[in-house]
């Protein structure tokens, strides 16, 4: 397959998939509000922005900068041991950064709710 086709193919999905991530809310929110008692459904919301608070926490700019060191790496003339060696240094550095802020942030949340009702 060719590098055009293959551009073409990976943008068509993820087109597909940003679109559902945006339209699936939008038709499970009727369901929920219908299902759920008030104070449930807002129990709900407070966990989901707890939740999108802990997200940015956690990913606190890897996807750029792991994107940026896996392109310059990819551009780098060297074997494919070596290239791998690296991608793999990377992305293993990138999920522990990310295991150890996510670890953190659990402690904060958990902190949080024992201390503020």
């Amino acid at each position: 397959m060719s590098n055009l086709s293959q551009i073409k193919k990976n943008t068509f999905w993820l087109v597909v998939f940003q679109l559902a991530k945006m339209v699936f809310p939008f038709l499970i929110l009727p369901v929920l509000t219908r299902r759920l008692s008030v104070e449930v459904y807002g129990d709900l919301t407070y966990v989901k922005t707890v939740m999108n608070f802990m997200q940015i926490f956690v990913d606190f700019g890897f996807m750029l900068s792991a994107t940026k060191e896996l392109a310059k790496i990819n551009q780098q003339k060297t074997t494919i041991k070596k290239s791998t060696e690296k991608f793999e240094q990377v992305i293993t550095n990138t999920l522990f950064a990310r295991i150890l802020l996510g670890l953190l942030g659990l402690i904060i949340t958990i902190l949080l709710c024992i201390f503020i009702p």
